[in-house]
Order: C-alpha cells, then sequence, then structure tokens
C-alpha cells in the first residue's frame, strides 16, 4: 500500500510541476500579447495624429483662399 500511496504523490507532484510550467507560460504569453496589442494602439494613435494633421492643413489652406 505505501508504494500505491507514493506513486500517487508522484502523480501528483508532477502534475503540479506541469501545471506550474503551463501557468508560467500562459503568463510569458499573455504578457507577450499585451505588448503587441500596445504597439498595435500606438500605430493606430500615430496614424489618427497624421490623418487629423493632414486634415487641419487642408482645412487652412481652405480658409486661406
Amino acid at each position: 500500500m505505501p508504494n500505491t500511496n507514493n506513486q500517487a504523490q508522484a502523480l501528483l507532484d508532477e502534475f503540479k510541476a506541469v501545471n506550474d510550467k503551463a501557468g508560467d507560460y500562459l503568463d510569458g504569453l499573455s504578457k507577450e500579447i499585451v505588448a503587441m496589442d500596445l504597439k498595435y494602439a500606438q500605430q493606430l494613435v500615430k496614424n489618427d495624429i497624421s490623418v487629423m494633421q493632414a486634415a487641419k492643413s487642408v482645412l487652412l489652406s481652405q480658409k486661406r483662399k
């Protein structure tokens, strides 16, 4: 009986270790996704600023006419 308990405990320990590794991997992956989302959002903002600057230039040139 002690051998069965030891085997069960060993399997449980192995499962916990694999679960911890998977959690660490997912944490790292989540951080990478957040960083990519942030870069994408920054690009969108830069693009919006460029569009607004172009629109401002057009409006100012029409106002001068």
